[in-house]
């Protein structure tokens, strides 16, 4: 079995993320995966510091991030 390029793992968080599978990500399940009990994050995320989040990452400006949005949050760490 061929192993995942990168890009391919991170279509994968992306689609699991996506709840809705509506192709694009809310601040809503941005903080849901966040704020995840199971993450044992020692900060609870807000809303507002998730919206400003995906402000800073959504460059169509339709208040969502899609996924060439959020490949270009990773490209820099790959």
């Amino acid at each position: 079995m061929a192993q995942k390029t990168k890009e391919e793992t991170l279509l994968d968080l992306f689609k699991a993320i996506d709840t809705d599978n509506s192709g694009t990500l809310t601040a809503k399940e941005i903080l849901a995966v966040l704020n995840n009990p199971n993450l044992k994050s020692p900060k609870k995320h807000t809303l507002k510091e998730v919206e400003a989040l995906v402000a800073s990452i959504d460059t169509s400006g339709d208040g969502k991030v899609d996924f060439k949005e959020f490949l270009q949050v990773f490209k820099s760490h790959m």
